[in-house]
């Protein structure tokens, strides 16, 4: 703490007059130094104060000699908690992490670090990009499924690491039509397709036959048809081995009409549709090669990537632009979070102001303006300056321009 200095006594006045105007001028420029007379800027700071402050401390070893104190700003210690909701989900076309916003969680939040690895073992992973929301997409050409494991951390703007956060596996679908091909494959070389192609006899027969019955080694086909008058008719073939059964089926009671077909794969194809079949199930899933759909609805799916015009809104006009740019008269949420946003015309308040005036205005230029709604005037930040106004419109303050 620095001592506290006596005050300067004023000049003999029975000294010579030129000693006394000497020593009143050294008075003068002490007491300004000492911060009791003139400009409070002028006031000299000493070392010990300093020092006391904490803004220097003293050069170990050298007497007097003075270092700067480095000041943390607030945050800079902060070590980032770990992430919280993560979560990897394959899709076609890559795999998608999802996370709580860290900016939530600590105010210096500056990006998460997104590491990878083909094998579930941590030493291998290498840090493949960041993100800077709650979100990344990992693009993944391969045409085949993929599986990668992941582990993410934040950073915080000060460069500090928080840990990793438990390792998340996911698996990249292989690409709709690798998976066409595989099954179009595997349908070729099924006996059924062998026989579509050999039209053999037994086919033809069993087919053709009414009510007949080809019992062989624990092998049946049953061809059934029943007629009643007026009422209903049905059609049945069925084919047992050893108790396990396929076939299909049709019933019209003339109110409704059933058509059923049991078999672990079905397909359908034109005589000249190449390896992909137009349609296709294999065991519970069912595969398309191309559909148009008039309405239709999803409960949950999985989308790969969308070009330029595939998403149109009720009128026909592109929603995805080129680019991947999103377009949209109006988007509806309650709370949205944005890490970089540039505007492109005005954003302002739906509420107007007395003078009949949105409330506040933001241009892309940089300028602001508020309204009062009770007639208290307004304001106004540009390149101009800072403007205010009376209620009565005349010009209260003008700062710049």
């Amino acid at each position: 703490m620095s001592k506290k200095i006596a005050s300067i006594p004023e000049p003999p006045k029975n000294a010579d007059p030129s000693l006394r105007s000497f020593l009143a001028a050294v008075k003068e420029a002490l007491e300004v130094r000492l911060g009791r007379r003139g400009d409070p800027l002028e006031e000299a700071i000493t070392k010990r104060e300093l020092v006391d402050s904490g803004i220097a401390r003293l050069r170990p070893g050298q007497r007097g000699d003075l270092l700067p104190t480095i000041i943390e700003p607030p945050g800079a210690s902060t070590v980032p908690p770990p992430l919280l909701g993560v979560r990897a989900i394959g899709v076609h076309g890559g795999i998608t992490l999802t996370f709580e916003s860290p900016a939530q969680q600590y105010g210096v939040h500056a990006y998460v670090e997104i590491w990878r690895s083909d094998e579930p073992d941590p030493e291998t992973r290498v840090l493949l990009d960041a993100s800077r929301g709650n979100s990344y997409f990992d693009r993944v050409p391969d045409a085949e499924a993929k599986t990668y494991y992941y582990w993410l951390r934040s950073v915080s703007e000060y460069g500090r690491q928080g840990g990793f956060s438990e390792m998340l596996t996911a698996t990249k679908p292989a690409d709709t039509r690798a998976v066409l091909e595989s099954i179009g494959g595997m349908l070729d070389e099924s006996a059924l397709n062998e026989a579509f192609r050999a039209d053999f006899d037994g086919m033809k027969n069993a087919i053709a036959s009414h009510d007949q019955r080809l019992s062989q080694q624990g092998t049946t086909i049953l061809q059934q048809t029943a007629i009643l008058e007026g009422l209903s008719a049905s059609w049945m073939l069925t084919m047992n081995v050893n108790g396990y059964v396929s076939g299909v089926a049709s019933h019209n009671d003339g109110k409704r009409a059933d058509f059923a077909i049991l078999a672990d794969n079905f397909w359908i194809a034109t005589p000249t549709g190449g390896k992909i079949k137009a349609f296709a199930t294999v065991g519970n899933t069912a595969y398309l090669d191309s559909a148009v759909i008039r309405d239709g609805s999803i409960q949950e799916g999985k989308l790969g990537s969308i070009s330029f015009g595939k998403l149109r809104d009720a009128y026909g006009n592109p929603v995805v632009t080129v680019g991947g740019k999103l377009r949209a008269d109006m988007i509806d949420v309650t709370t949205l979070q944005v890490t970089d946003a540039n505007i492109a015309g005005v954003l302002k308040s739906n509420a107007a102001g007395s003078n009949g005036q949105p409330r506040w205005v933001l241009d892309k230029n940089g300028g602001l303006a508020f309204n009062s709604s009770t007639a208290n005037g307004r304001v106004e930040i540009g390149d101009f300056g800072i403007r205010m106004w009376y209620p009565n419109g005349q010009l209260m303050l003008r700062l710049g321009g």
